[in-house]
């Protein structure tokens, strides 16, 4: 872009009398100036790449790089000439959250890339190309900073700036505001020396020039308004800091009886000097801005906005200071420093440290680095730039990266692969992150999934709402390298913590599945609930239950000549019939005896037609041994008992459970059953009360019951009556 086009961008402050315009119009040039100086620097490590073999193999970013950095300039004249917009005005919409993103986009492509080029680029061979590098993510940072100006001016909690007086439009005019500090604040070279401290020493002098007039301002307004008369001891302290700034900064910069600036000067002792009175700056102005009223104090409150906006810009300047403190020389230098290559974050020691034998790792956390090594990762952002830069970073640090292009592909992944972890970008076409983040998290099958959102955005309402809705972390791009490792590896470490917790309780419920079936093949349910709940002795009264006993006629004969399995064998076969019947019918198997099998209805649980279930299993039990003896070509008979009476059921035992039944009910059934006739179906009088309408009985007379005397008994034949 020419100098005649840059006109565009930057008009005379004169010519407008908004204060938005004039902080949108300072920002413009402020981005303009160092995207240009990245592009020449870029251009500069084309040229020697070409002529170096071993530099040619970063050929392909370097030129990505070039395109970010033309598209970024592009951006800038768009958005903030004047020419652009038909009133002359510039349009505060245009500065959304799309925007800002749009243009942190290339530079997250200079940091990303510069980063990786510094680790394989040896400082010594190259220390120009080197040292350029550093300087492009100085610049980068720097526009960050800048961009984030743009997003004060879009807060809805913010009231907007209105018009300010004619006074303001002459301090504004007569504050060099933009002018100087352009052309200083990214003055940079290949070497630093007096001038170039001096020259960032200027930056940092004329923004606190222009905060103190700012303060100073407003004080005066303090004498002219009874309502604003309160703020006057905030504003005082601000005017304390603002003169210690500027003296600390004339010291440090200006002090001119060395011959050389000493870099110990930056040390962070200094630099949080530095920071303490633009901190206050910050916190006095937000609270008067809290507290003075925009419609009333216009004037006041666009002040206030300008010392905010020049405080956060020289905190980025301060931050720039930190590379000059990097050099372990001691000795005072008044040529570029060279910036050590960054060692990977395991490694790091102080000047005053030794390197420390590393101590041995432990099972578990040999264990977590394996798990590393193999997680799977999907990185989604509709930016190629950003989709290359992380997943290259990621799969340098061993984990398999998949990447997705837009949300919908996103989910479309999701549901056909399996993820450990995802790094999620919020804006993007169609379907946003947010969107992304919501399907995922009401899916019972991808809820578990850790998501890292990332942006290139830091309101802190975007960071709040993805928390809220289940997001692991939150990461704001260009990232930090050792951050970003360790939040992905927390996050991945969490994961596995809590698969491992997972597969745990996944374990106990079938260890308690397993328990609670064979609780169930002991007890009944409802007395296996009660059982779990409380610990007393469980025995209940039934007034009235039918109880049955079959036995299998001369089986202790039949078993002499077979061995034990074929015992058992034979025996397990006719009593699994027989549960299955029982658990058709709703009874209750109570337990066998030898070759004897008894069981009940209406216990443990009470039911009105216990007497015909009974009758209905003790014709399906011979249909079942028929059925055994066509498929076996046995001779297999059984007698069956059954009696109607009043019983205790309760259960015995502390180490072995046993449900059982008492009363004179089960000695009869058992006495209905031992003096019946192979084959045949014995029941008493008061269970053929019951049957009599619905089942075909045959009275067999009286017989002699042990201990009972004569008892008129009956055949059981068949149902007559439909169920």
């Amino acid at each position: 872009m020419s100098a005649a086009e840059m006109g565009h961008i930057v008009p005379s402050l004169v010519e407008t009398n908004s204060t938005q315009d004039v902080l949108l119009i300072e920002i413009g040039q402020e981005l303009y100036a160092p995207t240009q100086t990245i592009i020449n620097y870029l251009q500069y490590i084309v040229s020697v790449s070409e002529q170096d073999e071993e530099l040619q193999d970063f050929s392909g970013d370097l030129d990505k790089m070039l395109v970010a950095g033309e598209q970024l300039s592009s951006l800038i004249h768009k958005v903030f000439a004047q020419c652009n917009f038909p009133n002359g005005e510039i349009d505060l919409s245009a500065f959304g959250s799309t925007i800002r993103h749009d243009l942190r986009t290339p530079i997250n492509a200079f940091i990303g890339y510069s980063e990786m080029i510094l680790e394989d680029v040896s400082q010594s061979d190259f220390p120009i190309v080197y040292d350029n590098l550093q300087h492009i993510i100085q610049l980068a940072r720097r526009l960050l900073t800048l961009i984030d100006d743009l997003s004060r001016l879009t807060q809805d909690q913010q009231p907007p700036l209105k018009e300010v007086t004619e006074t303001t439009s002459n301090l504004l005019s007569q504050s060099p505001i933009i002018v100087e500090q352009s052309t200083t604040a990214f003055n940079y070279s290949t070497t630093l020396n007096d001038d170039s401290l001096i020259a960032i020493g200027e930056s940092l002098r004329v923004p606190t020039t222009n905060i103190i007039d700012y303060v100073k301002n407003i004080l005066a307004q303090t004498k002219q308004y009874d309502d604003l008369e309160n703020f006057a001891p905030d504003l005082e302290k601000m005017l304390r800091s603002g003169n210690q700034l500027f003296t600390l900064v004339t010291k440090l910069f200006f002090d001119r009886e060395a011959q050389t600036v000493d870099l110990e000067s930056f040390s962070s002792t200094i630099r949080h000097d530095l920071r303490t009175p633009i901190n206050a700056f910050i916190g006095y102005s937000e609270m008067l801005l809290e507290d003075i009223e925009i419609d009333v104090h216009p004037e006041a409150c666009g002040h206030l906005q300008q010392i905010l906006s020049l405080s956060r810009r020289l905190l980025s300047i301060i931050s720039d200071l930190s590379h000059l403190s990097k050099s372990d020389s001691n000795t005072k230098v008044d040529t570029a420093p060279q910036l050590p290559k960054l060692p990977e974050a395991a490694t790091l020691v102080g000047p005053n440290q030794t390197t420390k034998t590393p101590e041995p790792i432990s099972e578990e956390q040999q264990e977590f680095i394996n798990a590393i090594q193999t997680s799977s990762l999907l990185v989604v952002d509709d930016k190629e730039s950003n989709r290359e830069l992380l997943s290259r970073r990621l799969d340098k640090q061993g984990f398999n990266v998949d990447t997705a292009e837009n949300g919908k592909q996103a989910l479309e992944m999701v549901y056909q692969n399996d993820y450990d972890l995802i790094l999620l970008d919020i804006i993007m076409p169609e379907v946003d992150g947010f969107q992304v983040l919501a399907q995922m998290k009401k899916d019972p099958k991808l809820r578990h999934i850790p998501i890292i959102m990332i942006s290139a955005l830091d309101e802190i309402d975007g960071v709040v709402r993805c928390i809220d809705m289940g997001a692991e972390d939150y990461l704001q791009k260009p990232f930090n390298q050792v951050i970003l490792k360790a939040k992905i590896n927390a996050s991945l470490e969490r994961k596995r913590f809590r698969d491992k917790e997972q597969a745990y309780l996944r374990t106990l419920k079938a260890e308690q599945e397993k328990s609670e079936k064979l609780l169930l093949n002991i007890l009944p349910k409802p007395i296996a609930d009660r059982l779990k709940i409380h610990k007393e002795t469980i025995a209940d009264d039934f007034d009235e239950v039918t109880v049955l006993f079959a036995d299998l006629v001369k089986f202790t004969q039949m078993s002499a000549g077979i061995s034990a399995r074929a015992l058992v064998d034979k025996l397990n076969e006719i009593f699994f019939a027989f549960d299955i019947l029982t658990e058709v019918h709703g009874l209750e198997k109570i337990k066998t005896i030898g070759d004897a099998y008894m069981l009940v209805g209406g216990v443990p649980t009470q039911r009105p037609d216990h007497a015909e279930a009974v009758a209905d299993i003790a014709i399906a039990m011979f249909k079942a041994i028929e059925r055994i003896n066509h498929q076996n070509a046995s001779q297999l008979q059984i007698r069956i008992g059954i009696h109607t009476g009043p019983v205790v059921a309760g259960v015995i035992g502390k180490n072995k459970f046993n449900y059982d039944l008492w009363g004179d009910a089960v000695n009869v059934a058992s006495r209905m059953e031992s003096q019946g006739i192979p084959g045949k179906i014995q029941v008493s009088e008061a269970t053929y009360h019951l049957l009599k309408k619905d089942f075909s009985l045959e009275k067999r007379g009286e017989v002699d019951i042990k201990g009972k005397g004569q008892m008129t008994t009956y055949f059981l034949n068949k149902r007559i009556m439909p169920k």
